[in-house]
């Protein structure tokens, strides 16, 4: 028997992971990778603690979560958790609960590597309260997209809707660029940074690359008293068709 616990930063990288996809394939060691079911999110990380044991496919990684929590009596941190060939056993206390795998064919995931995307074209450190900003001006004026701009010299993200001419628009200036392009991504799929709405312990930034692929490749800056836990995040985002550059 092999127990671990996952700790509260681990337990927020997991929930970024949820909402990529409630699916996920653990395999062995401290790399954890997921993608959506349309392939246009994918994380991954690097733990430093948290090191699986067997491959350990969840259907549902909000319920395996959650269960923690309910085993736990609300401090999932304290939980005990054996992962099995079959099953992971979950124990805190007098409670424990036997939560088991789903079939493999039944998620998707990721390739084990990722293609070499070459030099980005514009590379930008956006820190996580920026992000906190946009999301909330978008959920306020309801707006859809999400463009990172350069035009004369300017850089800027701004949060709007693309179809509405006459659409509210919150600008954040992030500094200055000698190109000219406007990658644009759908708010929904960039909120993952940010699911919760509430301050990061893990994260303090992401250095938000953008590329010809139509791409987009945030790497976080990991706030000290959490690099223990986690060692690296990456968090790749397709952006929409009609980007130009």
């Amino acid at each position: 028997m092999t127990c671990m616990k996952i700790t509260e930063n681990e337990n927020e990288v997991l929930n970024i992971f949820k909402n990529i996809n409630p699916s996920i394939l653990f395999k062995p060691g401290k790399r954890v990778s997921t993608i959506s079911n349309n392939k246009n999110i994918m994380g991954v990380v690097e733990f430093g603690k948290l090191d699986m044991p067997v491959k350990a496919p969840i259907y549902d990684l909000y319920v395996f979560l959650n269960t923690m929590s309910i085993v736990s009596g609300g401090e999932p941190d304290r939980t005990d958790i054996d992962f099995q060939e079959n099953l992971v056993n979950i124990r805190s206390g007098r409670s424990k609960m036997k939560y088991y795998y789903a079939n493999e064919s039944m998620i998707t995931a990721p390739p084990d590597n990722i293609a070499n995307l070459g030099e980005p074209i514009q590379r930008v450190t956006i820190d996580y309260a920026d992000f906190t900003k946009m999301f909330a001006a978008a959920q306020t004026y309801s707006l859809p997209d999400i463009c990172f701009t350069a035009h004369e010299g300017k850089l800027n993200a701004i949060v709007t809707d693309k179809r509405n001419s006459a659409s509210n628009v919150f600008t954040i200036d992030l500094g200055e660029s000698d190109k000219e392009f406007c990658f644009c991504v759908k708010t929904e799929n960039l909120r993952i940074v940010n699911s919760s709405g509430r301050v990061s312990n893990v994260v303090a930034s992401y250095d938000v690359s953008l590329y010809s692929q139509k791409v987009a490749k945030l790497t976080a800056n990991i706030k000290k008293g959490a690099e223990d836990d986690v060692r690296s995040l990456d968090l790749f985002v397709a952006l929409e068709p009609d980007s130009e550059y």
